[in-house]
C-alpha cells in the first residue's frame, strides 16, 4: 500500500504535466486535446486515485478498515479508472455534437468512479458503529479520550460523503442531456463542482469546525443566493 500511494503521488505531477505539451503556435485542436486530459484524466482520473489510496491507507494505518478490504477497494478503483475512466470521458462531449449513446456511456462510468472511496468510506462507518446492535455505545458517541482518532475518521467519512453527493450524484446529473441544455454553468454546475472539490480535496485540509463546514457545504448547494455566498 505505501508503494501504491508513492505510484499514485507521482503519477499527479507526470499527467498534469501533458497540459504543458503545446506551444503558442500550436494548433488550437491539439491545445485543447492536451487541456482535455487536464480537466479529465488528471483531475477525475489520478487525483481521485491518489485520494483513495491516501484515505484507505490512513484508515489501515488507524485500524478502521483491515488491509485486505482498503487492497480490494484501491485495485478495484484502480481498474474502473483505468477502464471505465477512459469511456467516462465521453461525457466532455455534448458540445460537440457526440451521439446520444457516448454522453449516456459517458455519465455512466464517470459517476462509477466514486463507488470504490463510497465503499472504502461504509466500511470506516461500520467499524465506528460497532457494538450499536448490541446496546451499547458506539466509537461515535464515546469521548474522544476512548477513540482519539474519532474526529481525523469523520472528516475521511465527510470525504467520502461528499465526493460521492458532488462528484457521484451531482456529476452525473449535469451530464443529462437536459441539464447540459439549460443549465451549463449555472447551479447544477456550481453544486458539482463545489460538493466534488470539498469532498475530494477540501476536507482532507480541514482540521476543526466539522459540523459547520459540512452545513455550510449542505447549504451551498441548496440555493442559487447560497451559490453566490459560496463562491464569494
Amino acid at each position: 500500500m505505501p508503494w501504491l500511494f508513492l505510484y499514485s503521488a507521482l503519477s499527479i505531477p507526470l499527467f498534469y504535466a501533458v497540459g504543458m505539451a503545446f506551444g503558442k503556435s500550436s494548433n488550437f485542436a491539439v491545445i485543447d486535446f492536451w487541456r482535455f486530459w487536464v480537466v479529465h484524466l488528471w483531475v477525475e482520473d489520478f487525483l481521485e486515485l491518489f485520494t483513495t489510496i491516501m484515505v484507505a491507507y490512513i484508515f489501515v494505518l488507524l485500524g478502521v478498515v483491515r488491509a485486505r478490504v482498503a487492497n480490494i477497494i484501491i485495485y478495484m478503483d484502480i481498474i474502473l479508472y483505468s477502464i471505465g475512466g477512459v469511456i467516462g470521458t465521453m461525457h466532455h462531449l455534448y458540445f460537440s455534437g457526440a451521439p446520444a449513446i457516448h454522453m449516456a456511456l459517458g455519465a455512466f462510468f464517470s459517476a462509477m468512479e466514486v463507488i470504490p472511496l463510497v465503499l472504502l468510506t461504509y466500511e470506516a462507518w461500520r467499524f465506528m458503529q460497532l457494538g450499536v446492535a448490541g446496546g451499547e455505545k458506539s466509537m461515535f458517541a464515546t469521548p474522544s479520550s476512548q477513540f482519539p482518532h474519532k474526529w481525523a475518521v469523520m472528516f475521511l467519512i465527510a470525504v467520502g460523503f461528499w465526493n460521492f453527493l458532488g462528484a457521484g450524484v451531482f456529476g452525473f446529473l449535469i451530464n443529462l442531456p437536459i441539464v447540459s441544455y439549460y443549465e451549463i454553468g449555472t447551479q447544477w454546475t456550481a453544486n458539482h463542482g463545489h460538493g466534488a472539490l470539498m469532498g475530494v480535496y477540501g476536507m482532507l485540509a480541514m482540521r476543526s469546525s466539522f459540523w459547520s463546514m459540512n452545513i455550510g457545504l449542505a447549504g451551498c448547494s441548496s440555493s442559487t443566493s447560497s451559490q453566490l455566498a459560496c463562491s464569494s
